[in-house]
């Protein structure tokens, strides 16, 4: 993930740090059509990415269960208001109104985590995109104006 998130540094890294299998995980039992409909969509698309293993399975769940939440909330309070009156005329706020806001914040959290916001994007690398260690554009140029051609070295 640190790669991902452009925070890697060899230096604070072990050699035998577990790693992933990039690709969309299978989906886990109990999604309903919607839950299942959004796992393809956002599994495709964070695949896509470079940025989703097939052993993240519990955290692309929770994107996915709370995206749904969110998205049934959202469809209730504007079905129904977000504020509601009682029977002896007095104003209230919606709970749905509450708990959607509540996903909502979820939600986004989770979205940053997987570099889906335009800000967040800027700051996660997708494994296709990533360079060889050692053989990074700096790297490439200062053995270029050093002659520098040693193994490593991009040249």
């Amino acid at each position: 993930m640190k790669h991902a998130r452009g925070t890697y540094q060899p230096c604070r890294n072990s050699p035998a740090e577990p790693r992933g299998t990039p690709g969309v995980p299978d989906p886990p039992r109990g999604l309903d059509a919607r839950e299942r409909s959004e796992w393809a969509a956002l599994g495709a698309r964070l695949a896509a990415m470079g940025v989703l293993q097939k052993e993240q399975v519990e955290v692309l769940e929770l994107l996915v269960r709370t995206k749904v939440r969110y998205l049934r909330l959202a469809a209730k309070v504007r079905d129904m208001g977000e504020v509601l009156t009682n029977a002896k005329g007095e104003l209230y706020r919606n709970p749905h109104a509450i708990a959607m806001e509540k996903a909502e914040v979820e939600y986004r959290r989770l979205v940053i985590e997987f570099g889906l916001t335009p800000a967040a994007a800027t700051r996660v690398r997708a494994a296709a995109e990533k360079q060889e260690e050692g053989n990074t554009p700096a790297r490439r140029f200062f053995s270029l104006v050093t002659g520098d051609r040693r193994e490593g070295t991009g040249s």
